[in-house]
């Protein structure tokens, strides 16, 4: 059995993206996991840094990630890693930003092009209508996202 090169190897762990995180609920087919956010040096995780209280303050409160049961045992309180495919988050994103921004715009400049062409309305009229076909557009591409669109999930290891 041979083995691939080091390069095949590195390639691809390095599209992988991971993250630490605590297992904080377990039922019969979804497991909740907390992200566990790094800080930026190790004097905050021994209180001896000034900047630490404002951290705090600002840090965002995590919502536990709502992910399948993984082929192994694991309980509250256990220290995981959640994986994704760094290609599964870009799709992800150009899903939940790209679709619903573009039918903004494209929407936007149809109703610009077809209110200019009727010759009978005012440029503040056109710009009103313009706006609310901006904001129908942007709508219509976040509830195709929720409605068509069902994202990979992050899976888990130990």
């Amino acid at each position: 059995m041979t083995t691939p090169p080091e390069s095949v190897v590195s390639q691809s762990q390095s599209s992988l993206l991971r993250q630490a995180g605590e297992v904080v609920e377990v039922s019969d087919q979804f497991v909740w996991v907390k992200p566990l956010s790094q800080s930026g040096c190790s004097g905050c995780q021994q209180g001896s840094c000034g900047n630490k209280a404002l951290a705090q303050i600002l840090q965002p409160k995590q919502t536990p990630l709502k992910l399948n049961t993984p082929d192994f045992e694991v309980s509250v309180g256990q220290s995981v890693t959640i994986v994704m495919e760094e290609s599964q988050l870009v799709k992800h994103s150009a899903m939940a930003y790209g679709l619903p921004l573009l039918l903004m715009f494209v929407l936007a400049l149809l109703t610009q092009a077809v209110a200019s062409s009727l010759g009978s309305w005012s440029e503040q009229q056109i710009e009103g209508v313009m706006i609310i076909s901006a904001l129908f557009g942007l709508g219509l591409g976040m509830k195709i996202t929720r409605w068509r669109y069902q994202p990979a999930l992050p899976t888990l290891e130990k």
